[in-house]
C-alpha cells in the first residue's frame, strides 16, 4: 500500500481563497441537479477585539475545518470541491485577517512520514497572536 498524499494546509487555504468571488460570495454547483447557487459571505469577525479565550476558540474552529478539508483530499477526493467551497465560505468571516488564517493553517501539520496531525494548542496556553501576511489576497 502506497503512502497517502495529503495536500498541504496552505494549498487548501489558497484554493479556498481562490474560490471566493470578488463580491465575497461562494458559488456551489450541484452536478446531479445541474444547478448552481450562491451563498452570501459571513459577517466579518473582528479577531483583534476577541478575548484571548475567544481568539483561541475561533482559531481552533478554523484550524479544525482546514484539517477536515486536508483529510478529505485523501478520504473523499471526489467531494473535495464542495469541501473547498465550505472552507471558502467560512473564510469569508476572516478574509480581512490573513494573519489569523495563517496562524490557523500553521496548526494543521503533516509530519515527515506523511501523517496528518489534528490541530492542538498545548494545554494551559492561549493562542498567541501572530503577524504575517503570507496568505494575503
Amino acid at each position: 500500500m502506497g503512502q497517502l498524499r495529503y495536500s498541504s494546509p496552505h494549498e487548501i487555504v489558497q484554493a479556498a481563497l481562490s474560490a471566493l468571488r470578488p463580491d465575497g460570495t461562494v458559488e456551489y454547483t450541484d452536478p446531479e441537479l445541474e444547478t448552481s447557487y450562491v451563498i452570501e459571505p459571513y459577517e466579518p469577525i473582528n479577531v483583534a477585539v476577541l478575548s484571548d479565550g475567544a481568539y483561541t476558540d475561533e482559531l481552533l474552529r478554523l484550524a479544525r475545518v482546514i484539517y477536515r478539508v486536508v483529510a478529505d483530499t485523501v478520504r473523499d477526493p471526489d467531494g473535495i470541491d464542495e469541501s473547498i467551497n465550505d472552507l471558502a465560505h467560512l473564510l469569508t468571516a476572516y478574509e480581512h485577517a490573513p494573519d489569523f488564517i495563517e496562524q490557523a493553517c500553521a496548526l494543521v501539520t503533516i509530519d515527515e512520514q506523511g501523517f496528518l496531525h489534528h490541530p492542538v494548542i498545548p494545554l494551559g496556553r492561549q493562542a498567541r497572536r501572530c503577524y504575517s501576511t503570507s496568505l494575503a489576497r
